[in-house]
């Protein structure tokens, strides 16, 4: 993304430029958003004793069935049995403090 001045799409009667604000917006987001998968793919290689790739990640771990069930105050991601084991591998590695040997691992 740059900071040129676009057409936003999706909107069909509304023509609007993006501005520079909503660009840094997006750009942050996909960073934070590799960010995370970076992490997730670390802690599965650890736990997992073996290389994920990206694409790896996101076809096996986050492309699985989950049903949201919304009540009152709370939001709630019921996964998929098939997906539960690794969920909650990844989940109880990220309770524990990691030291930085374990992390160049």
């Amino acid at each position: 993304m740059s900071s040129v001045q676009r057409i936003r799409q999706g909107a069909p009667n509304r023509k609007r430029k993006v501005g520079m604000a909503e660009n840094e917006v997006c750009l942050l987001l996909a960073a934070m958003a590799y960010e995370l998968m970076h992490a997730v793919r670390c802690i599965l290689a650890l736990v997992a004793d073996e290389g994920w790739s990206l694409r790896r990640i996101r076809e096996r771990f986050l492309k699985g069935a989950c049903t949201i069930v919304r009540h009152a105050r709370q939001v709630v991601y019921r996964i998929a049995p098939a997906k539960t084991a690794l969920w909650r591998l990844v989940a109880e590695s990220l309770r524990q403090p990691m030291t930085m040997a374990e992390v160049a691992a």
